[in-house]
């Protein structure tokens, strides 16, 4: 997890790096340490996520797909273009909260 002061503020979310050894085991923690009826809110910034790089795009989509399976609910910010159409085309835009960063609000 980070808390990255140059990022914009979102009230209830935690800055989250999929950069960390296990990122799919740090986010049940989050879960399960979380209030009932309360899933954490995971903030990642796509700016600094490496695996994009050396994984390509189908690693870290399946990466969010497990981190969600967890129960967080996930909010992707600073998605380039190419990244956002393909989670568009996917269908999977909505369900990562592209875009929507900047409104959430808890």
């Amino acid at each position: 997890m980070l808390n990255n002061p140059s990022s914009p503020q979102v009230t209830g979310a935690v800055h989250f790096d999929v950069n960390v050894a296990d990122p799919v085991q740090l986010a049940r923690r989050l879960t399960r340490t979380a209030p009932a009826h309360q899933p954490p809110v995971l903030l990642i910034d796509c700016r600094d996520v490496a695996c994009l790089r050396t994984r390509g795009v189908g690693h870290f989509v399946a990466l969010l797909l497990l981190i969600q399976r967890t129960g967080a609910r996930l909010l992707l910010q600073n998605v380039g273009t190419p990244l956002a159409q393909l989670l568009r085309l996917l269908r999977l835009d909505d369900a990562f909260g592209v875009g929507r960063a900047a409104r959430v609000s808890a």
